[in-house]
């Protein structure tokens, strides 16, 4: 059985584009959040749990880049709550997502902590992956909170688990920041 839904805003809107005009233009910031929110509810309305996680996970990192304040990417983590803990990968990413709206916000202690669950949490159930990009997270949180020493570590951790599993594309902006880090450090 195949299912296909047009995710899109042209029946929404007086001028027929797909999306959220400024001036002559789509704004793409303003028009994934909610093309992601429209795929949600598609999803749920089908009842498959594998295209509403799929769906799920682009609505956070539609929402957690772009003009989104860290307020609004916190509530929109909490209003997908019973969703987000039906699986644990995106359990975990809605995690990472959290502890970077955390930290953007100034709470750097709880960003800390939860960081530390995400990337506990993805080594528990096998994503090494996403492991590493925790690490990455983590070091750009340290980096800003000044502690050098734990972003080259974080850095460094990401960089290698990348390296171990094979994931070289990624691999490549993990040795950049882990040069960044010890060249702050004065360790080149």
């Amino acid at each position: 059985l195949v299912r296909m839904a047009d995710v899109c805003l042209c029946e929404y809107t007086d001028h027929g584009h797909c999306g959220v005009l400024d001036g002559d233009d789509v704004d793409n910031d303003a028009t994934l959040p909610l093309l992601a929110r429209e795929a949600v509810a598609y999803a749920r309305a089908c009842g498959d749990d594998r295209l509403l996680f799929k769906a799920i996970r682009l609505q956070m990192l539609s929402e957690s880049v772009g003009s989104t304040t860290p307020d609004e990417g916190l509530r929109l983590l909490d209003a997908l709550g019973d969703d987000v803990r039906r699986s644990r990968p995106i359990e975990v990413a809605a995690l990472a997502i959290r502890s970077r709206h955390l930290w953007m916000r100034g709470d750097v202690q709880e960003a800390r902590r939860t960081i530390e669950l995400a990337a506990a949490a993805a080594e528990a159930v096998g994503m090494r992956f996403f492991v590493a990009v925790c690490e990455g997270f983590r070091g750009e949180l340290e980096y800003r909170a000044g502690d050098l020493d734990a972003a080259e570590r974080a850095a460094r951790r990401g960089y290698e688990i990348l390296d171990a599993t094979g994931h070289v594309g990624i691999k490549t902006t993990h040795a950049a920041d882990l040069a960044t880090d010890r060249a702050r450090l004065g360790r080149l």
